[in-house]
């Protein structure tokens, strides 16, 4: 039987930090890792309003990347 088991997860958050000289706009991205499988989606949607409070620069994308390990019992 093929079991799976979710591992903690991580947030990437990709902001607009400016915009160069030929008008393209750039982003930085930061990851926030260790997010337990336990966090329900609403509360990592949350910390995304946290963020945005307090950061200077606007959060363009907010992504939680969750994985599993698959084996095998």
């Amino acid at each position: 039987m093929i079991e799976k088991i979710s591992m903690p997860s991580s947030i990437r958050l990709k902001y607009l930090t400016g915009v160069d000289t030929d008008g393209k706009e750039m982003f930085k991205t930061r990851t926030i890792n260790n997010i337990t499988s336990s966090v329900t989606d609403e509360l990592v949607y949350g910390l995304k309003a946290m963020l945005e409070e307090v950061q200077n620069s606007p959060i363009a994308e907010f992504t939680r990347i969750e994985t599993s390990k698959i084996t095998q019992s």
